[in-house]
This record gives C-alpha cells, structure tokens and sequence, in this order.
C-alpha cells in the first residue's frame, strides 16, 4: 500500500552548535511511536566546519537528512547533495515566536486514503408515512499519487517582478521574507540574534531588512518594524509545534503515506497560525 515495507531507513538529524538546545529535543520525541519498526533516528551533533558531504559516511542505508541551525549555504549546498544522491532532504529553525520548516523530496510518491462515495439503500418503510434511508458502510480505498519538490536554492530565489508573481506576493506569507532576512543576518554574524546584544542587532535587523527586501524587489513595509523583538532567542512552546510538525512530514516521507508539505511550512507565534506555501520553480 505504498509503506517502505522491507526496507530499512535511517534518519539523521544534524544539529548545529545553537545558544538553545530545545528546538533539537522538541523535534526527536514526538511522533517516534509512528516510525516503521525497520526504521531508526538518531541525533549526530557536528561542528559549523563539518564539511557539507559528511552524512555520506553515514551507515548504510543513506539517511534521510535534516538539518537545524544551519548557514543559508550550508543548507542549501546539502540539499544539492541530496538530490544528486535522492536522499529527502529537510530543514526547520525557529528565531523568537517564528518557526519554519522546509522539505525537498525531489519526485516523491505516496500513497493517500479515500473515502468511496457511499451508496444509497433502498428506502425503507418504518410506519405508515415514514422513510428512512440507509447508508452502507464506509468504504476506503488508497490513491497512488506523486509530488515533485524544488530545490530550497529555488525556493529561496523567487523572482517577485510581474503581474502574476505580484497577485502572488499578495497571497504569500511575510514570514518568507523574515527568513530571507533573518538568513542572512546568520551569515553576516555567523550567529542568530542574541538577547544579550539586543540594541545592536535589532538596528543590523532593519538594515538587512531594506537590503534583502530591495534586492528582491519587494516593499519594506512586508516587516513591520517592530518585526526584530519577535526574532530573538528560541520560545519552547513555537519550537514544540515546528518540531512536531517537521518530525510529522519526517514520518510521512519514511512511511510514503498521506500528501507532504510542499514546500514551507511558516508558524507565527504571535497570531499562534500556521500555513503552508508552495515557492519555487515546481
């Protein structure tokens, strides 16, 4: 019915150094009941200099990759890697009271359970003027589909020039845009922001801000801007939603049951709502 069935799968979980453990503790316990009996997750902790291809000596057989806490080029230099070796490739970070996640699972096949339209029975007369109708029972049956996924080097490069990629920008998440901005404060400092040096960062925060915006050709006014006191250190209770959601899309990739997330999945503690959005070329 679609299941892994014989086939043994490994995941393996980088995390790398964070001021904050809990996000990478929120993503292992839940959902692990759910896991294939032949399938095994483990949490291997690696320096910022790992070089990008070492889950290749992982043991065999390949792991399903995701990775937290990484650089913008890191992440998406190991999704390349990824793809070329078909591994499923998945990545989440939560900054403050905002979290995402990001899954790229190339051509990916599944199977999804459907109700069959009931059929009516023939009326049945229960006194003088009454009818009722009854109903046979529920029947399912399972759908093979398939989801093709982009890179995250794409999903992150939207263009947003034009008349349909503008009636786009209208109906995205600004939670895409935070990312962009909050990536690339991580590669200027090689850090996330820090309560610790709050002033500075939240000015570097609205600089970057106008900078990413502008390249991407979109208005500043996507981020308000109070957005950087919302973008500091790591809240548990965001970080117990994006992990069980990202440990949920995890499991459906290993099981190939029920539709993924495709692509990003954005969560807002403020407004305490998630969506889903689909950005990239596919």
């Amino acid at each position: 019915e679609g299941g892994i069935g014989e086939v043994g799968r490994r995941i393996v979980l980088f995390q790398f150094p964070s001021p904050c453990s809990c996000w990478t503790h929120a993503v292992l316990p839940r959902n692990l009941p759910l896991l294939p009996p032949t399938s095994s997750l483990s949490l291997e902790r690696r320096p910022r200099n790992c070089p990008a291809d070492s889950w290749r000596r992982a043991p065999a057989p390949r792991p399903q990759v995701c990775l937290t806490c990484c650089s913008r080029d890191a992440m998406v230099r190991i999704d390349q890697l990824c793809r070329q070796s078909g591994v499923k490739f998945f990545a989440g970070d939560v900054f403050g009271y905002h979290g995402y996640a990001f899954a790229d699972l190339g051509e990916h096949e599944f199977v999804e359970e459907k109700t069959k339209v009931a059929k009516g029975s023939p009326a049945v007369e229960d006194g003088p003027d009454t009818k009722k109708a009854k109903l046979e029972p529920a029947e399912t049956t399972m759908v093979k589909k398939r989801a093709g996924f982009c890179p995250l080097k794409e999903a992150l490069a939207v263009e947003w020039s034009g008349e349909k990629a503008r009636a786009a920008l209208r109906r995205t998440a600004p939670d895409y845009f935070l990312l962009q901005v909050l990536l690339k404060f991580r590669t200027d400092k090689g850090r996330d922001p820090s309560p610790q040096s709050y002033g500075e960062d939240s000015k570097l925060l609205l600089q970057i801000r106008g900078d990413v915006l502008d390249a991407l050709g979109v208005g500043t006014d996507l981020l308000p801007d109070d957005f950087p006191s919302y973008c500091f250190s790591e809240m548990a209770p965001v970080c117990a939603v994006v992990g069980g959601v990202l440990g949920q899309e995890v499991v459906k990739a290993l099981s190939q049951r029920d539709p993924p997330h495709n692509n990003f999945f954005f969560f807002d503690g403020i407004k305490g709502n998630g969506v889903v959005e689909r950005l990239g070329a596919k």
